[in-house]
């Protein structure tokens, strides 16, 4: 065996080794590339409030209760029986088409129609400022919206105040409903982003929260949650960009990928500030469906917080409290 033979033999020996030695301990060569690109970052699509749309504190009701708890603990209730698991929440509105325009923002003509008036403006007060950002109902008092729009994981201070005005006409947000309970995870409370405002790509799988509000609001679109996503699929976003006042948006674009390992959808359509925490959703079979929460952009592509059962186990049982 010459040498120039020899060193090849021994290259891919090697190589093959490493590989194996990866496999053994459950890292795929898709896993190994998607950490790479973990520690990547984007700013967060939520904004501060102008001083002329702050709420009045003194018609409003402070945040009462703050359910933190980590995936790992669901897991365990589950494992124990101590919640019951639906695989997902069951679709019940048909839908044709989404849209045929893509990566530009078309405003919702009529925010009171299906689903439309499932989508909320949230404002939050986090450290004496107070932020805007978008969100979901998801049962007739609870609220799906980023765990960032109501924890700021840079400086450790949880929200407030929260208030949530649900679709209305446009331009207008009316008077608001005040949460009184917000949960989000110990593992977005235990993570150290390098800047304020911003989200790393392996952080996006835990900003999702939940608030519940004091109202119950009946006859409005309740959005429900599909785990199952494919980079063929369009996607379409939804909610308040700040530069456009109270008026709801929309944008439409292709899934770029589907990253079930860090639970992320990469996608192409737009996400301004004002949109964080807003669903990232589309229609499969007729059938409209969450199937993520804005969380950085605007970008290309853009992050969405993908589910799978153990968040909507979690999100289900912060419903419940």
């Amino acid at each position: 065996m010459n040498v120039q033979v020899r060193r090849t033999f021994v290259i891919f020996t090697g190589a093959l080794i490493f590989t194996m030695m990866l496999s053994a301990v459950g890292i795929t060569n898709v896993e190994a590339s998607k950490g790479k690109e973990k520690d990547r970052v984007r700013p967060f699509p939520m904004e501060q409030l102008e001083p002329s749309e702050v709420p009045d504190e003194s018609k409003k009701r402070p945040v009462k209760s703050k359910h933190v708890i980590s995936i790992k603990k669901i897991k365990r209730m589950r494992k124990t029986g101590k919640i019951k698991s639906p695989s997902e929440n069951v679709p019940l509105t048909k839908l044709t088409s989404i849209s045929t325009m893509k990566s530009t923002l078309i405003r919702i003509s009529d925010p009171t129609k299906n689903p439309y008036n499932g989508v909320v403006f949230l404002a939050s007060k986090i450290g004496g400022e107070w932020y805007r950002c978008s969100g979901t109902l998801i049962d007739a008092n609870s609220v799906l919206t980023a765990a960032h729009c109501v924890y700021d994981n840079y400086n450790d201070v949880a929200a407030t105040y929260v208030t949530v005005y649900p679709g209305e006409k446009n331009g207008s947000i009316g008077d608001g409903y005040n949460g009184l309970g917000i949960g989000y995870t110990e593992e977005w409370v235990d993570s150290d982003p390098p800047n304020e405002e911003v989200v790393s790509y392996y952080d996006v799988q835990y900003d999702f929260a939940v608030v519940n509000i004091d109202t119950y609001l009946t006859k409005r679109f309740t959005w429900p949650l599909r785990t199952s996503v494919s980079e063929s699929e369009q996607v379409a976003t939804t909610g308040y960009p700040a530069a456009y006042g109270y008026y709801m948006y929309k944008s439409v674009d292709e899934i770029a990928d589907v990253d079930s390992i860090f639970h992320v959808i990469s996608h192409n359509a737009r996400q301004l500030s004002g949109m964080s925490g807003g669903p990232a959703w589309n229609s499969k079979q007729g059938r409209i469906n969450q199937i993520g929460i804005i969380s950085a952009g605007d970008a290309t592509p853009s992050w969405a917080c993908k589910f799978n059962s153990d968040r909507i186990d979690l999100i289900n049982y912060w419903k419940g409290l």
